[in-house]
C-alpha cells in the first residue's frame, strides 16, 4: 500500500494536510460490508431481522426468478 502526502497530489494548505489511501477493491468491499454486517447482527441478537426466500425478492423487484 503507497499513501499519498499532500504534495503528491499537489493540494497542499498551509494549516492541514490531505492524504489519499490507495487500497484494493476487495479490502474496500470488506469495509463498506463490516458496518452492515454488525447492524444486520444486531437485528438478528434482538430477533428483528428478517429475511425472504431469494426468488419472492427477485420476483417483488420485478426480476427474473431463477
Amino acid at each position: 500500500m503507497h499513501v499519498l502526502g499532500a504534495n503528491d497530489v499537489g493540494t497542499a494548505a498551509a494549516d492541514s494536510v490531505r492524504q489519499a489511501v490507495l487500497i484494493n477493491p476487495q479490502e474496500l468491499a470488506d469495509l463498506e460490508d463490516a458496518p452492515a454486517l454488525a447492524r444486520y447482527r444486531e437485528r438478528q441478537s434482538a430477533g428483528t431481522a428478517t429475511a425472504a426466500p431469494h426468488g419472492d425478492d427477485r420476483a417483488r423487484r420485478g426480476l427474473e426468478t431463477v
